[in-house]
């Protein structure tokens, strides 16, 4: 009588007394504890080698060098500097199927507007050109004194704490510098904190500024046109005296400006 595989064997799992499938009858478990153990024999290899079991995260050393990576870097597979070759190569190799030269290996010896061989490589133009593109550039802007018309490009008149642009102009610009530099940002916000917290009178002007703005928005200060220009835009509450918060100067953006850029001098 011939006996087929597994007829003699349990059909239930030695571990979880489950049916066993029916490729498992030669198995003493069924697939999902033969799949426990040797997942847990593998963990106790890895651990007996030294490695970390898998799941507890990335290898703390790089793929590529096999030294220990930057902290930080726990979820990368390689070290800064191994990543940064990695790029780098890449980049090159992109350049080189594009058919332009590789990074490094200098500007190109012709002017970008003339196409002139240049008189100095490492400038994007030669000097002829170079002068024409700055003379340009200043009667554009204003930049020079020669070519001032005291206007902005907007056709406002220029404010008078800049050589280019008026008052509005000016303060795109400063909100576009700002918001496209993070770090100066925040260093200018850093010295406007200490310079409030460590000055009592700084502190005491802000507490009458919020005054005079209670006192506008509740209706018992009604504000004016500017004294000089009698505009009715930007105006500001000016105090001649901060211990009357509610005594004060309408004076417009650019004014108010102005008269403490007096003040000053």
């Amino acid at each position: 009588m011939v006996v087929k595989c597994g007829e003699n064997r349990k059909k239930t799992c030695n571990t979880c007394n489950g049916l066993k499938e029916i490729n498992y009858m030669n198995d003493d478990h069924c697939a999902k504890c033969r799949s426990a153990i040797n997942k847990a024999k593998r963990e106790a290899k890895r651990i007996a080698a030294g490695k970390p079991p898998r799941g507890s995260g990335r290898s703390i050393y790089c793929s590529t060098c096999k030294k220990e990576k930057e902290p930080g870097r726990e979820n990368e597979s390689r070290c800064k500097k191994c990543k940064s070759d990695a790029y780098k190569a890449r980049n090159a190799a992109k350049r080189e199927e594009l058919g332009l030269k590789p990074w490094g290996s200098g500007r190109k010896e012709t002017c970008s507007d003339c196409g002139e061989i240049k008189e100095n490589i490492n400038v994007g133009y030669c000097n002829s050109c170079h002068r024409k593109r700055d003379r340009d550039w200043r009667v554009k802007t204003g930049r020079s004194i020669k070519n001032r018309t005291g206007k902005c490009q907007c056709g406002n008149e220029m404010a008078s704490y800049s050589n280019c642009y008026c008052v509005s102009c000016a303060s795109e610009w400063r909100r576009n510098y700002l918001r496209s530099n993070p770090k100066i940002r925040e260093k200018l916000n850093r010295s406007a904190r200490e310079r409030y917290y460590k000055s009592g009178e700084e502190q005491f002007k802000v507490y009458v500024r919020g005054i005079t703005n209670r006192a506008i928005q509740m209706g018992y200060l009604i504000r004016g046109l500017c004294e000089i220009c009698g505009s009715s835009e930007n105006i500001d509450a000016h105090h001649d005296d901060y211990m009357k918060p509610l005594d004060v100067r309408w004076l417009c953006r650019l004014h108010h400006a102005e008269h403490h850029k007096n003040e000053k001098k």
